[in-house]
């Protein structure tokens, strides 16, 4: 996604310094993890949605029950 506005907003030092340990333990920039951070709680708190769908046909939300069973070779 192309990024065309600049946003800025005054933070304290140790908050500053939190976001970048952050970025770089994550190996972001600290711009992209703050979008990361933002983007994440619009899309908890306010069914906020980027994603565009890409595929040609829309993707349906199914369920579907499974029976999972293990079975050990050899063992009785």
């Amino acid at each position: 996604m192309k990024k065309t506005i600049t946003i800025c907003f005054r933070t304290n030092e140790k908050l500053r310094g939190l976001l970048e340990t952050r970025a770089r333990e994550d190996r972001r920039t600290l711009s992209s993890a703050i979008e990361l951070i933002l983007t994440d709680y619009l899309e908890r708190n306010h069914g906020f949605s980027d994603r565009t769908e890409r595929s040609r046909y829309p993707r349906k939300q199914v369920t579907i029950p499974a029976h999972v069973e293990v079975s050990y070779a050899g063992v009785k």
